[in-house]
Parts: structure tokens; sequence; C-alpha cells
């Protein structure tokens, strides 16, 4: 549960999740007790409760009632229990004195303040005065308390839920990260989830022809379970674009590409056809630029008869001519697309395309980079970049091309910036980074005492980036692009 915040109901904030690790539960109670605390107001309270210090209240009677608490009066149930247990109300009262306390109402208070007093002292083993003493001071932590008590049943649900949630995870990670991807909300979701499958060694393998389908869905591998991503979740794509192309893979498993191309155009279009070539989706029948290739060629003349001896085609109209049944001065006749095309696909080189093509296009129906290569060691995709709060330095992250795996550097270096300028969408190869301890407010700091105010973490640390070259800016597109 403490490796990672993705996927666990309610925890997977920054905050929720540090909180729950200082906690370190080890049972549902103890989310229980995070879960009440992290709201605003528990926040006079909750770094002694996250580091188990006891708080010692008016009598041992009410230490008893809070003891799965660390003795801290956190939920509406304690103060109904309190009045219950301890002064002998019914379930009715109690809530109705809860109610009262929470709404500051105090001549209702004082109405009942006479039966608290009398049930408590007769609980207690006490001097009547000591023992009203007692009940009043809690009286007085439950009414200061009522701001920030919560509903325990809620607290519980939330809790079972992130329990329920880490369990899967765990248990049934593949599965897990799949639904949490079909699931995603955006595109830091889509990160998340994808951050999630590395940190657990799952791979997630880009869409592929005739194993992808609408949504993320779970294959096999060499024996191994594997995620494939779904199609729909590409910019521009329909919630049925995978089961359709998915169907003409199965239905026509023995045509060749060529052959498939006016079907697969049929089912989604012909620019969807082609965005999917770009993102090596065809795979199966060669690289990205020969699938590319053959596909403009089959939008130029795969419903041609005849062909003007006076226009421009893919190949020189000399490479046509074989192909036809006849001509004039000004045609070709009797244009055989299918024989051309199947004689162009084996002239064409099994290339890919250039690296800027292919990133451009995962950006554009990605919105992220897929790309990765294991001889791209020292090459970086930047994707995000936020400028510090004094402008003295900026905050950069970036996606190594040999994993896909993510990074968060700090750059000080301005003028370095302003030489070798970063955007989002750059490539740079990394010349030399370091790491620095981070700076930290001093929790024993005191305005006008000796304690410095920042002090250097001993367990936190900052990568710097300090030298590199830009290989590869990604094209700005103008407002309105």
């Amino acid at each position: 549960m403490l490796d990672s915040p993705v996927g666990l109901f309610q925890m997977n904030g920054d905050f929720a999740f540090s909180s729950l690790k200082k906690f370190e539960p080890h049972c549902i109670s103890d989310i229980d007790l995070v879960t009440a605390a992290i709201r605003p107001s528990g926040a006079s309270f909750r770094d002694k409760l996250f580091a188990k210090e006891w708080y010692k209240n008016p009598s041992p009677m009410i230490d008893e009632l809070l003891k799965n608490n660390y003795g801290y009066l956190l939920y509406q149930e304690d103060c109904i229990a309190f009045l219950q247990q301890i002064c002998g109300f019914s379930g009715g009262d109690a809530d109705t004195v809860r109610r009262y306390i929470c709404a500051k109402k105090e001549d209702k208070i004082a109405e009942w303040l006479p039966k608290i007093l009398e049930g408590y002292c007769n609980k207690s083993d006490k001097p009547r005065e000591v023992a009203e003493e007692e009940a009043k001071t809690f009286l007085k932590i439950i009414e200061d308390s009522a701001s920030y008590q919560f509903n325990y049943n809620h607290a519980q649900a939330y809790s079972m839920l992130t329990y329920i949630c880490a369990y899967l995870r765990y248990y049934y990670p593949h599965e897990f990260i799949t639904a949490f991807l079909n699931c995603a909300a955006n595109n830091k979701d889509i990160q998340d989830g994808t951050s999630l499958a590395q940190q657990l060694g799952i791979p997630i393998y880009s869409i592929e022809f005739g194993k992808s389908k609408d949504n993320y869905a779970i294959g096999i591998e060499n024996g191994h379970k594997i995620i494939y991503k779904g199609i729909s979740s590409l910019k521009g794509f329909g919630a049925t674009d995978g089961s359709k192309l998915y169907k003409v893979a199965v239905n026509n498993s023995n045509l060749s590409f060529v052959e498939l191309i006016p079907l697969l155009f049929q089912a989604v279009g012909k620019s969807k056809v082609q965005a999917l070539a770009k993102l090596n989706f065809f795979r199966n029948f060669g690289k990205t630029a020969k699938i590319c290739k053959i596909l403009e060629a089959y939008i130029q003349l795969g419903d041609k008869v005849q062909l003007s001896k006076t226009k421009e085609y893919i190949v020189p109209i000399s490479q046509l001519i074989p192909f036809c049944g006849g001509e004039t001065p000004k045609q070709l006749k009797n244009f055989n697309s299918q024989s051309f095309l199947k004689f162009y696909w084996k002239m064409i080189p099994d290339e890919h395309l250039l690296l800027e093509e292919r990133l451009n296009a995962e950006l554009e129906y990605y919105t992220c980079i897929i790309y990765t290569n294991s001889e791209m060691k020292d090459f970086y995709f930047v994707t995000k970049i936020v400028e510090g709060h004094s402008k003295k330095n900026y905050t950069i992250t970036v996606q190594h091309l040999y994993d896909a795996s993510t990074k968060v550097y700090k750059c000080k270096d301005l003028n370095k910036l302003s030489v070798k300028p970063i955007s989002v969408g750059s490539i740079f190869q990394l010349i030399l980074d370091r790491q620095d301890r981070k700076w930290l407010l001093n929790p024993n700091f005191i305005e006008g005492g000796a304690e410095r105010k920042f002090i250097q973490s001993n367990t936190d640390f900052e990568d710097i980036l300090l030298d590199w070259n830009v290989v590869y800016t990604a094209p700005q597109k103008n407002k309105g692009e």
C-alpha cells in the first residue's frame, strides 16, 4: 500500500499519501484515523496523531473510551459514546446533545448539563466536585473539536475502499492497472497508471493491429500477461474504432496489407488509418515509412482506371505504363491499380519515419511520448516546464527515451537556458547533472530564535540539470491550431 499512491481511493494525493506513509497503518481502523485526520480542521492535532503520541484526557474513563484513537476525540460517534456509555444517555438523547454542541447552542446545552454531570458523577469513583470538573473539561474538548469531528461510518467506508484498491492492486496488478487506465479521467491518470505498471514490471504495449481493441486490455505474450493500449485512448478516435479494426484483422487474417487497405479505410476512414501508420500500429506488415508510403499510393491511385499523362503521381508516369491496357496521347487506360500497388509495395524500402515525425504523431494522438529506444540512454523528452516562484529556477519534467521512465530536474542556470533553450517537446542529450539535498522548513524554527528557518534534508534529494545539448525541438503551434 505504501509503495505508490496510484489507484488508492482518496489517498492518491500527495498530502493524503504522505500522511498515510507517516502513520504506517497496519489495519483498516488505522486507515480510518488517517482518513479523518487529513481533513482541513485536523491540522491542530494530526502531526501528533501521525507520530502516535497519546493524548492525555481528564480521566482514565475517557482515555479508555478513546483508546482506539490514541486518546483523540476524532469521530462524532465518540461524542455519542461518551454520553451513552459514561453519562447513561439513550442513543437518541446522545445524538441530540451532540448536535446542540456542534451548533454551539449554549442554552440547549445548559438544559442538558445537569443530566450529563449526574450521569458522569455516578460512573466516576472520584469526589463529585472532581468528577464534575472532569465532565465539564471533556465537554469543552467536545465543543472545541466539533468543527473537525468526522463521521466514523463515513471514514470506515472510505477506508474500506482504500484497502480494497490496495488489495486488488497487489494481488491482481494487471487487472487493476487495466481497469485504472480505462477509467482515466485525464492525461495525468494515464501517466500515473503507466508509471505504476513500470514500477511493477508490467509491460504496456503500444497499439497493434490484430491485438488492440477499444480499451486497454490484457493479452498474453510468451506465456506472460501484458497490457495492450486501447485505440479509443487516442485523440480524435471514436469509442468503437478499435473494435472495427480488430474485426477487420480477425476476419481477414490471410490478406496482405495492400489487400487490407480498402477494408481499413472503410472501417475507420483514411485519415485515421494514416495516423495509425505513423504510430507503428501496422508493424507486423512493415515499418512506419513503408506503411505510410503505400497508403499514400493507394489514396492517389487505388480507385483509378484512367491516368492523365500530364499529372504527377507518386512514381514517374513511365513506371505506371506497364500496368495499363492501353493509352492515348493524353491518357493511360485500363489501369490495374492492384497489380501496381503490389509491385510498388515490394519496391518501397522497409524503413521507419524520421524520429521527429514519429514523436509529433505521438504527441498529437497520444498527447504523450510512447517511443523508447534502448540505444538512447542519455536522451530525454521534455513533458513539462514550471517556472519557480522567485523566477530563479525552472522545474523540468522529462521522459527518458531509453525506458519511458520520468524524472524531474531543477535547472538553476538561467544563462545556459537562454543559450540552450528547452521547451515542452524538446529532446536533449544529457551531458551533466548532480543531486543536491533539498531545503526543508525547519520544524523547530521560531521567529526571532536561534534556529534557521530552512535546513537541508539528509534523506530528500533533488536532481539538478547542469549541461545538455538540445537535439530536437517540437514545432510550436499557433493559438487556434
